[in-house]
């Protein structure tokens, strides 16, 4: 019976031991990815970060960028997930949306999945799996809003 006990124990520690070296293997494949938003426009503009569930947006944060100005979003992940790792506010979920918004409410409105036809086009698909809308210099991946992205804006609701 004392013997049973030992193997039970020895069983229990070795099963601890293996789920800890597992954890470390996970986190290890974990990366820091740091998305910046370059605004190389002449006017301000304003990124708006959306949860939207049941096609119901929540407004999660929002930034103003100044003309000639940046704005940096970290977040750690095992890859590279655009803007579904930018930001996580207080625990609340990731966002899925976000709008870019000029003055005279002209901008660009995109989403994961749904309605992009307010979005940028072509290669400059802000939630693409890949970088191809992303200039990739290391970890660090830029989004540049230019001056023609104010002057083909849409207007917005």
């Amino acid at each position: 019976m004392k013997q049973l006990q030992i193997i039970y124990k020895i069983s229990i520690l070795f099963v601890l031991f293996s789920m800890f070296l597992y954890r470390c293997s996970i986190e290890d494949d974990q990366r820091e990815y740091n998305l910046i938003f370059s605004n190389e426009s002449n006017v301000p503009v304003t990124l708006e970060f959306y949860g939207v569930n049941a096609s119901i947006s929540v407004l999660l944060d929002s930034f103003v960028v100044a003309s000639n100005s940046s704005f940096n979003c970290d977040y750690v992940a095992e890859g590279f997930m655009s803007l579904l790792g930018c930001p996580e506010i207080d625990g609340i979920e990731r966002g899925n949306k976000i709008i870019i918004k000029f003055k005279d409410n002209l901008g660009y409105d995109c989403i994961v999945i749904g309605d992009n036809t307010k979005c940028f086009s072509g290669d400059r698909n802000l939630f693409a799996g890949s970088t191809i809308a992303w200039q990739q210099d290391g970890n660090n991946y830029t989004f540049t809003i230019t001056q023609q992205d104010f002057d083909n804006a849409f207007d917005l609701p």
